[in-house]
């Protein structure tokens, strides 16, 4: 794929995946399986890989990526409300009436990872999500956790900040074995419970606030960072 044939399929896809462009309004009525297929089997994933060392290119197209995974989020919450859309066994399954039967004519995988982001990023309002891009873009590393880093209110990860892991400890930690013994059970026993009760939630109610939802998606975000933290931790202690 050569630099011309780059620069329009980049322009294509902003057209198409911008605020006001027609992913949106596909998105917003419904229409999974055409964003699904933009994603994941047209030529943006080939665009993606075209792009690599080529750092405006790069950037401009992983924003249409990020994009085009919002647009999916919002379908699948369309989709789920309508009951067009359902999981089975971890795979999205799109479902038409015929004959007055439900049927399903396709089925399409994503990893759990995949599918969270795709969900917090449909839960932001547009205002959020155009902000943390117009920042990121501003930065010049234009990430999905960079523009979730700046919706949480966090520090987004510039291009000159080294990747080393990170060596700081928390204020207030405990080193000896008893009490970290004591804080992580304690806390896998706490969090077993709070997991059997979210299983227990069907779809999000649309009566619920826009501004309920979006503060609880900052608080989860928040505390889910501390328990990554701590799983990151044990994970490098048994190497």
């Amino acid at each position: 794929m050569d630099k011309a044939e780059q620069d329009r399929l980049l322009r294509y896809f902003d057209l198409l995946l911008r605020a006001d462009g027609a992913a949106l309004n596909w998105a917003r009525s419904g229409q999974y399986a055409a964003l699904h297929k933009i994603l994941h089997e047209g030529d943006l994933p080939a665009l993606l890989k075209a792009t690599v060392g080529d750092t405006p290119r790069r950037e401009w197209a992983s924003e249409l990526q990020i994009r085009c995974k919002r647009a999916l989020g919002i379908a699948i919450r369309v989709g789920q409300r309508q009951g067009t859309l359902v999981e089975r066994g971890g795979k999205h399954a799109v479902r038409l009436q015929r004959a007055g039967q439900m049927e399903y004519v396709s089925t399409y995988s994503q990893s759990g990872n995949t599918r969270q982001n795709m969900y917090h990023l449909a839960a932001m309002s547009d205002e959020d999500f155009e902000s943390a891009i117009k920042e990121v873009r501003r930065i010049g590393r234009t990430t999905l956790k960079n523009v979730f880093r700046v919706a949480y209110g966090q520090t987004p990860v510039t291009k000159m900040t080294p990747r080393t892991p990170e060596v700081t400890r928390r204020p207030g930690v405990y080193t000896d074995e008893t009490t970290q013994r004591t804080v992580i059970t304690g806390a896998i026993d706490q969090l077993r419970g709070l997991a059997t009760g979210i299983k227990t939630l069907g779809p999000i109610s649309p009566s619920l606030t826009q501004g309920e939802r979006e503060e609880w998606v900052k608080q989860l975000a928040k505390h889910r960072l501390v328990i990554t933290q701590l799983i990151n931790d044990l994970r490098r202690s048994l190497r």
